[in-house]
């Protein structure tokens, strides 16, 4: 079966029952608090695929790399998975649940990547724009990148943007660098 769908199906699984339970927000932070393990500690993946390992020493291993504070929901979660021997899938579950719980609640991650810093002022004005094109919450995330020369590169969710000087730089290159005989 597809990593994605299974990822996705445990993912709904997880949100409509943290919704059961009351307990949404607080699986949020676990659900983060673990891919922030997975991506610090990347034996963890390994230690949970042991065979040599019970269920419980896994899910124990997983309440560690959590600094030992999981709620029931999530720990009953957790053993769910293991028992149905997912713990492969388990990242890819968990990252499809932030993501379906930022969909839900209208939530967009953006990545901006500018030449040059930009102001408080002009990031809170295209905030505010950005906000308005996609009708939600945006959660920027901004770099700084001199090789683009110039203006940016601006992703939300699927979409990419590419106003720098160096693609437009690039393109003229293209255009014009590869019929140089042409007359204009």
């Amino acid at each position: 079966m597809n990593t994605g769908a299974i990822a996705k199906r445990y993912a709904r699984a997880l949100a409509a029952y943290a919704a059961e339970q009351g307990e949404q927000e607080r699986v949020i932070l676990e659900a983060g608090q673990l891919i922030e393990a997975f991506r610090r500690y990347p034996s963890l993946s390994e230690a949970l695929r042991s065979p040599v390992r019970t269920a419980k020493e896994r899910l124990e291993l997983l309440r560690a790399a959590a600094d030992g504070r999981l709620g029931e929901c999530m720990e009953r979660f957790l053993a769910l998975v293991l028992r149905h021997r997912r713990e492969e899938q388990l990242l890819f579950i968990l990252n499809s649940y932030l993501g379906l719980c930022k969909e839900l609640k209208g939530i967009h991650e953006a990545e901006l990547k500018v030449a040059h810093p930009l102001s408080e002022e002009h990031l809170e004005r295209l905030r505010g724009a950005l906000q308005q094109l996609t009708g939600g919450e945006l959660r920027i995330r901004e770099s700084c990148d001199p090789a683009l020369v110039g203006g940016f590169c601006l992703r939300i969710d699927d979409l990419l943007i590419d106003a720098s000087l160096r693609s437009r730089l690039e393109r003229l290159r293209r255009l014009y660098g590869e019929n140089s005989n042409r007359i204009v």
